[in-house]
């Protein structure tokens, strides 16, 4: 739908002496802060405060789209003009607006400008939200009064997609972009990962049925949320079946809505296969849901188009599955606002992709993480437009972007800006981290990489649970390619003195309680009691709860301490792990302590160390899910008072339920700290309790890091203990069980202080 009024209405007398087309033509009163954000200039027209310009919108077409743009843009949580009114008289301040013109996409060739709304002036090096508070577009029909050029303006949407433009703009990607979008990883087409076509079922649209499918077709993936109800679903009586031609024709009232849409599609868009989970996983054979799992990065990495279904759905409801917004009349709601102001026709560009995913079940589910990221080409079906995304452009029907290359600049937060394209890299000096098969140029960039994506993905809801590793694994399978090591549970090896350092973020953290896996081989042997594998302590994945990385500990600058062995999941064989920092060498300066235990583990345990060339890691059942990580480390004793809390200001929103506790010694010297669960504290610490800890890793001093991260929490009382380089220490609080032992938490300590508390060798078992 289409909002807009008469052509007749008049302007005001602030409006009518106003020249949009100037503002479309080039920048006007606008500046730009230290990053690039804009914002009015003091010479910007002032339109008068809202509630003004709110009662001329009434006679006023610019006046309306003004309040409009101002009610769209995400600043304003209030979409309704009368209350932003009552926000603004809540403030006891007018709103005031003023209007300015900026550089929208910047091309080699040519400019393209839309007026922007402000509701504030810009006070210092730093520009607020309301300095961009709303956004207008020229509308494309009416560029021959502009420029003449249809590039990046505007254009009207209406209730359903006109497919051939989604035809257009994949060929346009597949013709133009070139190895960026075809070949993102610069790897060879049909390399590691590519699935083997006599594994993988594929839906025939045309034909109506499901096929093996045919090697080198091209073919489309389906991303959604499973239905409360699945409706009909491959199993291992069923597959012939559903293989007669005409099949799922009779059947088709049987599937979701999502999945009749999408074959409709696939069939409009000219193309011949469709890869659907739901049928082309045969369900209830867990050898084959395993085969596919293990290959989910090349499924969707060598699909042409990844469909995504992101449409709103009410917290609580159950999944409705209704299909594909704008595929058919009347399933999404396209209010888009749009005014004829004197001679143009002018509108609101809707929000952008991001913000509008925010908002959908799509975006809050863990197997849809990987999906997206493992897609080259994803097409978003929202409730209010279609959007295009791939690694160079972002295309969608409200604006005219077919034209943009990987060299056109789309300001940031704009419907055609590029979340994941390549000027994001440039506006980070190329440091942005991303999933990539090509190896990261330094540890720095892989572990950053990896902390965003484990701490991302553990904020996603899973309806299985068991299925945490199982829905990252498409993800692991390409980190494992660029960090250049093996996974344990969802933890690099190579930097796992690294991955062991997370906190919760969310609130009560429990341990997993399903399994993760459950051995086939094992299921009919002697052994079947412990066919399932739980995911254990020491990994995020072991935690129903959030978790972060990077922020509490400085984890890209810490050496590994002590050496790391994975036992195997018999526990008859033992693996040397290769942990990257464990053989760096660390400048230390003659006042630091030598910490690295010296004693060696039990001969009995080292004799079952076996060659990593001798055993195969990635199909063994034996070694893909060792049953502990052992170390020979030291250990010691602190003590947690839950009335001892240092507050961390503004930074400790990051942990709403967590407080940062002071560890003390036996002299009740504070020596150190860590995060710990609120409620975990109440269940588990009744006023002063002490722990055992184990030595983990070394961090570099805070000094050469505080001024990059602003971050600036003390750790121990510094009036009784040094701050030099190097003189935290990673600590592990653990709870023994038998002769293994749990992770509790990981804490910063002192290492005077470690020293002086006599810490004793260990060889511990983690589980």
């Amino acid at each position: 739908m289409t909002t807009t009024q008469g052509q007749m209405d008049s302007l005001c007398d602030t409006c009518s002496n106003i020249n949009f087309l100037e503002y479309f033509q080039q920048a006007i009163h606008y500046k730009t802060d230290r990053n690039k954000f804009i914002g009015p200039t003091q010479y910007a027209i002032r339109l008068g405060d809202f509630e003004d310009i709110l009662e001329k919108s009434a006679r006023c077409s610019f006046c309306r789209i003004v309040v409009k743009a101002l009610c769209h843009r995400r600043c304003y949580s209030y979409r309704r003009p009368q209350a932003v009114l009552q926000n603004s008289r809540m403030t006891g301040q007018p709103l005031q607006c003023w209007m300015y013109s900026y550089p929208f996409a910047e091309s080699p060739a040519q400019g393209t400008f839309r007026i922007a709304i402000s509701t504030c002036m810009p006070r210092g090096p730093w520009f607020p939200p309301e300095c961009h508070a709303g956004d207008i577009q020229l509308l494309a029909e009416d560029v021959g009064s502009a420029d003449g050029n249809a590039r990046f303006k505007g254009r009207r949407v209406g209730q359903v997609l006109d497919v051939s433009m989604a035809r257009l703009w994949l060929r346009t990607c597949e013709e133009g972009h070139g190895e960026l979008c075809s070949n993102p990883d610069g790897e060879a087409h049909g390399s590691k990962g590519a699935a083997t076509p006599r594994d993988m079922l594929v839906i025939d649209v045309k034909e109506l049925c499901l096929c093996d499918y045919p090697l080198g077709a091209r073919y489309i993936t389906l991303s959604y949320c499973w239905p409360a109800t699945p409706g009909l679903t491959t199993s291992s009586t069923t597959v012939a079946d559903l293989k007669v031609p005409g099949r799922l024709k009779d059947q088709f009232h049987l599937l979701p809505l999502t999945i009749q849409d999408a074959i409709t599609f696939v069939a409009r868009m000219g193309e011949k296969y469709l890869w659907v989970d739901a049928l082309c996983i045969i369900q209830d054979s867990e050898k084959h849901k395993q085969t596919q799992i293990l290959r989910m990065d090349s499924i969707y990495a060598e699909s042409v188009l990844t469909i995504v279904a992101a449409y709103q759905v009410p917290p609580g409801e159950p999944e409705p599955c209704r299909g594909l917004p704008g595929l058919r009349p009347k399933t999404r709601d396209t209010d888009q606002h749009t005014e004829t102001v004197g001679d143009v026709s002018l509108a609101v560009p809707f929000d952008t992709l991001n913000n509008i995913l925010m908002l959908s079940r799509w975006d809050t589910r863990a197997w849809t993480f990987q999906e997206r990221l493992l897609s080259r080409r994803c097409l978003f079906f929202t409730g209010e437009q279609a959007f295009f995304q791939c690694a160079a452009c972002t295309f969608c029907e409200d604006s005219a972007g077919e034209q943009a290359s990987a060299q056109t600049n789309f300001y940031r937060g704009t419907n055609l800006w590029n979340s994941i394209g390549a000027q994001v890299l440039r506006d980070n000096h190329g440091e942005a981290p991303r999933l990539t098969r090509q190896p990261y140029p330094d540890a720095r960039l892989a572990a950053r990489a990896f902390d965003d994506l484990a701490a991302n993905y553990g904020r996603r809801a899973l309806s299985n649970p068991r299925d945490i590793l199982s829905a990252f694994q498409g993800v692991q399978n390409v980190l494992e390619a660029a960090m250049a090591t093996h996974f344990w549970f969802g933890v690099p090896e190579r930097f796992l003195d690294h991955g062991l350092l997370w906190t919760f973020t969310g609130g009560a953290p429990r341990r997993r309680t399903q399994p993760v896996h459950h051995h086939i081989a094992a299921a009919d042997a002697a052994d079947a009691a412990d066919a399932d594998v739980y995911a254990p302590s020491w990994s995020w994945a072991g935690w129903r709860t959030p978790v972060e990385f990077g922020t509490y500990f400085y984890t890209t600058r810490c050496v590994c301490e002590v050496p790391w062995f994975a036992i195997s999941r018999r526990g008859d064989q033992a693996l040397f792990l290769h942990v990257e920092s464990f053989f760096a060498s660390t400048p230390l300066a003659p006042a630091n302590r030598m910490v690295r235990p010296h004693v060696p583990p039990p001969d009995s345990f080292l004799a079952t160390v076996v060659l990593r060339k001798s055993v195969d890691l990635a199909s063994d059942d034996n070694w893909r899910f060792p049953r502990h990580l052992a170390c020979q480390t030291a250990v010691a004793t602190f003590t947690l008072i839950v009335s001892e809390v240092r507050h961390l200001g503004q930074h400790g929103r990051m942990w709403p339920h967590g407080c940062n506790m002071a560890l003390f010694d036996a002299r009740r010297r504070w020596v150190g700290s860590m995060m710990l669960d609120r409620a975990w504290l109440a269940d588990n610490v009744p006023g002063f309790r002490e722990f055992e800890f184990m030595l983990l890793s070394r961090v570099e001093s805070m000094a050469s890091i505080v001024a990059a991260t602003q971050f600036q929490p003390a750790y121990f009382d510094r009036a009784r203990f040094e701050e030099r380089s190097y003189c935290l220490l990673n600590v592990m609080m653990i709870e023994r069980r038998g002769n293994v032992a749990q992770r509790l938490g990981v804490a910063l300590v002192h290492e005077d202080a470690w020293a002086e508390a006599g810490p004793r060798p260990a060889f511990v078992k983690l589980e």
